[in-house]
């Protein structure tokens, strides 16, 4: 091998080393916000959710709790159809009026959703409106938002927080249904969130 050669060679070996390093670097200075990172962030948080519910329900002593729980943890293991007979279940044997039949319905109308039975997830969520108004709207409202059908939610949102001025039926969400619905207001209208 001649100079000119082993000149090339080394430009062409340096070249690539510089890229190497280049995109290496750019990894590292943009690992919070790139798709790499988001991608093993993911994967970390759902295998901390799947540990935090197995040790819930390894230790729930209450049966109507523990299938709650269990079926939850179909869920987030992608085992919709378990999912989906483990929140009947829970919503079968809870209290009508208390919080777990108001959390196995929402996330058996969720399971509905990501199983692809949109119209179940519908109903499920409608199927609250008597006894738990606010509930009924909010996963009505997170329905129409994950499909984009922006003016649905706010029309629901505007009911949900006119009817909780006189019942509270929102309670612990009441903030939140505040600030999504000026968020959707705010780009209706073309004015950036947050600007008065």
């Amino acid at each position: 091998m001649d100079a000119k050669a082993r000149l090339f060679l080394r430009m062409g070996l340096g070249s690539a080393l510089a890229g190497v390093v280049g995109v290496i670097l750019a990894l590292v200075l943009t690992w919070p916000q790139n798709s790499l990172g988001a991608y093993f962030r993911l994967r970390d948080d759902q295998a901390k959710i799947i540990r935090a519910l197995e040790d819930r329900v390894a230790g729930e002593s209450h049966p109507v709790e523990r299938t709650f729980y269990q079926a939850w943890l179909a869920e987030e293991r992608g085992d919709l159809a378990g999912a989906i007979v483990g929140f009947r279940e829970a919503q079968d044997r809870a209290d009508q009026a208390g919080r777990l039949y108001v959390r196995a319905t929402l996330r058996l109308g969720q399971s509905y959703g990501r199983n692809g039975e949109l119209e179940r997830e519908l109903t499920v969520y409608r199927s609250l409106m008597d006894r738990h108004p606010g509930a009924s709207r909010l996963g009505q409202i997170f329905y129409h938002l994950r499909r984009d059908e922006q003016a649905e939610a706010l029309a629901l949102l505007e009911v949900a927080l006119v009817q909780d001025a006189q019942d509270g039926s929102l309670d612990q969400y009441r903030q939140a249904a505040r600030e999504i619905r000026d968020g959707l207001r705010a780009r209706a209208s073309g004015i950036p969130a947050g600007r008065p």
